[in-house]
C-alpha cells in the first residue's frame, strides 16, 4: 500500500531502509505481527533424537545458544487420528556451515507445530526425520532432494514408507509420479513461495501465534528478498 512505498522511498528506521535494499517477500508488517504474537515451545536437544520413541525419552535443554545448539522444539505434541508432514531442508552439518531444518506441519490445519535446527550431518539428520516421522502419527516426509537432499533421501526411503511423491501437471490435471522427495528448480521455487507468501498475510489477522510461532523461521523470512534478476532468496 502506500505506507508500504513510503517506507521504500524515505525509510527511517532500520526495518524500513531494508525494504530499500531489495523487495520482501513477505512483507515487514506482516512479520511484525507474527512476531509480537510468537512463544516458545518446548525445546530438546538433538543428542538421543535418532532414538526417541516419544518426546518424553527426549533431553529437554536447558539453555538454546542460537547458532551453536543443536535442537528440536515443538509447539503441540502429536494428536492421535492427525495427519502432519515433515519438510526438510539439509546441510554438510560442517562448523561454520549452514543449517539443517526441518518444519513439523499440522496438515488439516496447517500449523506449524515442531522444527529441528542445527548443524546435524545427513546421516543423523534423516535419523531424527524418521524417529519424529513415526512419533507424529507416521508423518508424511517431504525432504528436500536438489544436491545434497539426494543424500539425505538415501538415508530414509530403506526403511520409511510415507514420503511425498512429486507431481507432474499436463493438460488432464495433475498426477503423482514414482520421483520421490521435492524437487527445488525455477518452476517450483516460485510456486512454492508464492502460495507461502498469500497463506502468510492472510493468517496475519488471525491468530498468527497458532500458525507460526517460530522467532527462528520468522527472522529467516525477513532476510527473504526478491534480487536483481527476481529470483526470491536469502539475502
Amino acid at each position: 500500500g502506500d505506507q508500504l512505498r513510503l517506507q521504500q522511498e524515505f525509510p527511517c528506521t532500520a526495518k524500513e531502509s531494508f525494504l530499500a535494499t531489495g523487495t520482501p517477500i513477505f512483507p515487514s508488517q506482516a512479520i511484525e505481527k507474527y512476531k509480537n504474537k510468537r512463544y516458545a515451545g518446548k525445546k530438546y536437544l538433538t543428542d538421543n533424537a535418532n532414538k526417541i520413541e516419544n518426546l518424553d525419552q527426549a533431553k529437554q535443554a536447558e539453555h538454546v545458544v542460537p547458532g551453536k545448539t543443536n535442537y528440536f522444539e515443538i509447539w503441540r505434541p502429536p494428536v492421535a487420528g492427525r495427519k502432519y508432514l515433515i519438510s526438510a531442508d539439509p546441510a554438510r552439518g560442517v562448523a561454520g556451515g549452514d543449517y539443517s531444518a526441518a518444519c513439523i506441519f499440522d496438515i488439516g490445519r496447517v500449523n506449524l507445530v515442531g522444527i529441528v535446527h542445527g548443524r546435524l550431518d545427513l546421516k543423523f539428520f534423516a535419523q531424527i526425520l524418521k524417529r519424529l516421522g513415526h512419533i507424529y502419527n507416521e508423518a508424511l516426509l517431504m525432504p528436500e532432494v536438489t544436491g545434497l537432499g539426494a543424500g539425505l533421501l538415501a538415508n530414509i526411503h530403506d526403511d520409511y514408507f510415507n514420503i511425498y511423491l512429486q507431481r507432474r501437471e499436463d493438460e488432464l490435471g495433475v498426477k503423482l509420479t514414482n520421483k520421490r522427495g521435492w524437487e527445488t528448480n525455477n518452476t517450483s521455487r516460485l510456486s512454492m513461495v508464492s502460495a507461502a507468501r498469500t497463506k502468510f498475510v492472510e493468517r496475519a489477522e488471525y491468530k498468527p501465534e497458532e500458525h507460526l510461532p517460530s522467532v527462528v523461521i520468522l527472522n529467516e523470512m525477513a532476510t527473504f528478498v526478491q534480487n536483481n534478476v527476481c529470483k526470491p532468496e536469502a539475502d
